[in-house]
């Protein structure tokens, strides 16, 4: 869609130079979309100043501006210096691939690796597309003054990139499910195939992955023994450090656990002592001061926790209490 839209502009724009479109620095984006998607996959913080992997396709289209509307310029430019274009954003996209292929401890390397070593057709498939790519690559230098061949090489590439993107975006997403324990270890053994060292290494992150989980079991009972929910300045950081959970952890392990996110977990931690304290005879402060005693900040949200839990107000709770 977008590079229909370009033609549609460089048409109106520039009539007789109808292949300045082939210049256009589309592939200076493949690269930085493929991590993104991927890094958004991971919740990788790293990534939130993405505007440096954009940096030089802004730049690319800057060039590609000031040759379309200088026309000293645009009369000298001819189709072959398209090639530039093209070899640099291939170059650009490969180092990206490489990056994403090889970072994180090699996981997804290992996975392509498994896949070679079983046969598996698809990864041949991406194989043969690229080496196609890159004989287009040799073939433009040799006629570089053919429009058709960098089309050709546009189109080529655009699909290499596409096919690409969903196949690293699947890899991630089962690598993250292995990471999170949501495989087991009999279909580990089916996603890494043929290399056994990678599999032994898979199976001890599995069972440190549970080991990890027995550790924040224990620190979470003595975090709600000790009442440290109470706290009225408790939030999801501070919990973090007290159980020695990551961040991006803390919603999986709880939702796993207790069918529950951080906060409806903490709440319903509050409401329950709100209610043993309501039971209780010796109780001596009114209900509105009881919602800041459970770490409540405000006497809203601790009834609309306490109605949520109980199907009835900390009031109406404590008169059947005592009735």
């Amino acid at each position: 869609m977008l590079h229909q839209t370009s033609i549609l502009m460089v048409n109106y724009l520039f009539t007789d130079e109808l292949y300045l479109v082939l210049s256009l620095p589309f592939g200076l984006l493949y690269g930085p979309a493929i991590l993104l998607l991927i890094g958004g996959l991971k919740r990788d913080r790293s990534l939130k100043k993405s505007v440096v992997h954009f940096l030089p396709f802004l730049f690319g289209l800057l060039l590609f501006l000031i040759v379309g509307t200088r026309r000293s310029i645009l009369f000298d430019f001819e189709v072959e210096n398209s090639l530039s274009v093209h070899f640099f954003s291939l170059l650009h996209f490969f180092g990206y691939v490489t990056y994403i292929v090889f970072r994180d401890d090699m996981k997804v390397a290992n996975y392509i690796l498994g896949l070679l070593k079983k046969n598996s057709y698809k990864v041949y498939i991406y194989a043969t597309l690229f080496m196609f790519l890159i004989a287009e690559l040799f073939v433009m230098v040799e006629l570089r003054s053919r429009s058709e061949i960098h089309e050709l090489f546009v189109q080529t590439f655009y699909l290499a990139f596409f096919s690409l993107l969903v196949k690293l975006y699947l890899i991630s997403h089962r690598i993250i499910n292995i990471d999170r324990g949501y495989i087991g270890e009999s279909r580990i053994e089916n996603e890494f195939p043929g290399v056994q060292i990678n599999c032994e290494v898979e199976f001890s992150r599995i069972s440190n992955l549970r080991e990890r989980e027995l550790s924040y079991k224990r620190r979470l009972e003595w975090f709600i023994e000790d009442r440290v929910y109470l706290d009225t300045e408790l939030n999801k950081e501070k919990f973090c450090k007290q159980i020695g959970i990551p961040m991006n952890d803390v919603s999986p392990f709880l939702k796993k656990e207790f069918g529950k996110g951080f906060n409806s977990f903490i709440n319903q931690l509050r409401v329950n002592y709100a209610a043993q304290q309501l039971a209780a005879s010796q109780l001596t402060s009114t209900v509105d001061d009881l919602s800041f005693v459970c770490g409540f900040n405000s006497r809203a949200s601790f009834y609309r926790s306490f109605q949520f839990e109980f199907g009835c107000t900390p009031i109406q709770y404590g008169k059947r209490c005592l009735a």
